[in-house]
């Protein structure tokens, strides 16, 4: 069983799985996150859209994108990719 699990990280078509899963969390983190910025209202009277609200949520998915990286760098060993999303987070939180 553990060699099988060794065979699939060597996989590249697996290696390109996980990645397709990190870009899929990082889309329901954002959506997650830019709602729970609403959590403190009284109503839906005062649902009132932000811009602030995305630039946080944007530096929060950015900064978490960066710490799943550096701890499960064991799942996602294309450096390159790696550089890129770190880069464009970097980017992200920086402007935000």
């Amino acid at each position: 069983m553990q060699h099988k699990q060794k065979s699939e990280e060597n996989n590249p078509n697996h290696s390109l799985a996980m990645y397709k899963r990190f870009a899929v969390m990082a889309v329901a983190m954002f959506i997650a996150m830019y709602f729970i910025m609403y959590a403190m209202i009284d109503g839906l009277n005062n649902l009132i859209p932000n811009i602030n609200n995305l630039y946080m949520t944007l530096l929060m998915v950015s900064a978490m994108l960066i710490i799943e990286l550096l701890i499960m760098k064991g799942m996602y060993q294309n450096k390159k990719i790696n550089w890129a999303v770190i880069a464009v987070s970097l980017a992200i939180g920086i402007f935000s």
